[in-house]
């Protein structure tokens, strides 16, 4: 009875350890789930960094354009600059005097004479001044466009690097986060894995030693069951013999009978 009571409370015990068992693979797998979860974020961070790079270098490469493109203009405007020094020189030269002043006065100067001043006796001269002041406007208003664009694309380039900066610190924080959760996850397995072995070893020293208690237990019986069963030999060996007596002694007075 009382083995029967220590095997129930062994197979307790192991249903038990099964049990804590199940519950530590589950919080595992609920645990690589959330890992698997984490990655998957991580790889959308990853995709849209890369999205974000990719439109980055286009800006970028529209930026350089630009700029190309205001270099360009750039030399065509010292290239006017000469132009219109030179024929402020000449007015300066056919007026007697010189004056030297910015080269936008010069331009405003210019422009604000009369045709008589700018034909200098020659038509081809008057022409060709306004020919130049034409190109000249035409070249601002490029060089506006172009000054707008380029404020526009370094607005554009500084959200976007913004925005760099900012995913690669939420993916500095998912990789920290995920690392964390590996090694919480590492811990956990090891923590359970050595509490289940420990009870494992626990439970199996418990069951020696039960099993132990009860073979000294039957051996106990069976020497108490030799001795017990040792006096009704000897018992019924001495009553075969007073029966054998018994028998013998009947026996006799018979055969005397007889000898008579």
């Amino acid at each position: 009875m009382e083995l029967e009571k220590q095997v129930k409370f062994f197979h307790g015990c192991v249903a038990s350890a099964f049990a804590e068992r199940d519950n530590s693979i589950m919080e595992a797998e609920k645990a690589k789930e959330k890992e698997e979860s984490m990655f998957q974020k991580f790889d959308e961070i990853q995709q849209r960094l890369e999205v974000l790079n990719s439109d980055f270098l286009e800006q970028k490469r529209l930026n350089d354009t630009l700029q190309s493109d205001l270099s360009k203009h750039d030399e065509q405007i010292e290239s006017f600059k000469k132009v219109v020094n030179k024929f402020h020189e000449i007015k300066q030269h056919s007026l007697e005097g010189f004056e030297d002043t910015s080269w936008d006065d010069k331009c405003a100067c210019l422009l604000h004479d009369s045709e008589e001043l700018w034909s200098y006796n020659d038509s081809s001269t008057s022409k060709y001044i306004s020919a130049l002041e034409e190109e000249v406007e035409t070249l601002r208003n490029s060089l506006d466009k172009l000054q707008s664009k380029i404020r526009v694309g370094l607005e554009i380039e500084n959200h976007l690097k913004k925005k760099v900066l900012d995913l690669e610190k939420k993916q500095v924080l998912w990789c920290k986060m995920v690392k964390e959760g590996i090694t919480e996850l590492h811990r956990c397995h090891s923590h359970y894995r050595v509490q289940i072995t420990s009870l494992l070893s626990e439970e199996r020293s418990h069951i020696k030693s039960i099993i132990d208690m009860a073979e000294e237990n039957i051996k106990q019986f069976d020497v108490t069951s030799e001795q017990n069963l040792e006096p009704c030999r000897i018992v019924r060996l001495q009553e075969n013999e007073f029966r054998d007596v018994h028998m013998s002694t009947d026996a006799d007075p018979g055969l005397g009978t007889q000898d008579n």
